[in-house]
């Protein structure tokens, strides 16, 4: 190998490193920012929810904002050429081989990437594009073959919805004790019930079984399907959750999604 070449790719896995190692401190940060969700509900503490929401927000343009002065360091003038990135790119694509937030430290990547070259556009060869974005073998793709245990947990729809609203509270508990679970679970039940028929009303997808999954680093997130009927729970909460909310508890609980 030409021995710029090989200079280049030393440079190269480096900076993969460097943001490698970036991206683990953001995670940990962000979920530091994360883990104050439930006793910031609890206490009903609404500012310090905001204030968590900004800088969650602000999280990302800090953390690669960081990474870059560090490369600027680390590799002077160099760490603005492409070739550099180039060689980047390929050592980061191994280091994060297999991880379950693989799509996002990719995405970190580029965010990195664009901001030493003051790109314009998308460049495949130094970033990540995410339309291309695929899935490795037995990696999680949003079925149900790959979930990671670590990430979400799958509940069945056996009892209906009522039911699955009732293990999902039960798994969810809060400090303070729910008033009537049972009955706020059939109440929430009829109403995801209803949603789901006018939704079946309009249109018949193919089947499928229900399911609510639920995430800790990329916060928590809620997809359904149904026996004919296929959807995201996550739409119809998002129209029925304030009808429903101040039943589900005391007041210092609620379906926290």
């Amino acid at each position: 190998m030409d021995p710029r070449e090989s200079h280049q790719e030393r440079l190269g896995e480096m900076a993969a490193r460097a943001v490698a190692s970036g991206y683990d401190v953001a995670g940990e940060r962000f979920d530091a920012i994360t883990g104050r969700a439930r006793a910031r509900f609890q206490e009903r503490d609404w500012h310090g929810m905001l204030a968590d929401m900004g800088e969650r927000l602000e999280l990302h343009a800090i953390e690669v904002g960081r990474v870059a002065a560090r490369l600027r360091g680390m590799l002077g003038e160099p760490g603005r050429r492409e070739p550099v990135w180039r060689h980047a790119r390929i050592a980061y694509a191994a280091l994060v081989a297999g991880r379950p937030d693989r799509e996002l430290a990719e995405t970190f990547f580029s965010s990195v990437s664009r901001r030493m070259l003051a790109s314009v556009g998308v460049n495949a060869e130094t970033e990540f594009d995410a339309e291309a974005f695929a899935a490795e073998p037995g990696e999680a793709s949003g079925g149900a073959a790959g979930e990671n245990p670590a990430l979400c947990n799958r509940y069945s729809g056996e009892g209906g919805a009522a039911g699955l609203v009732g293990r999902i509270l039960e798994d969810c508990r809060f400090v303070a004790l729910y008033e009537d679970l049972p009955g706020h679970a059939r109440l929430a039940g009829r109403v995801i019930d209803a949603a789901v028929a006018a939704v079946a009303a309009v249109g018949r997808p193919s089947s499928g079984e229900r399911r609510i999954a639920k995430s800790s680093r990329l916060n928590r997130r809620l997809a359904a399907s149904w026996p004919s009927l296929s959807l995201r729970i996550a739409i119809i909460l998002h129209s029925i959750v304030p009808r429903v909310m101040g039943s589900l508890c005391v007041p210092h609980c609620a379906l926290g999604v």
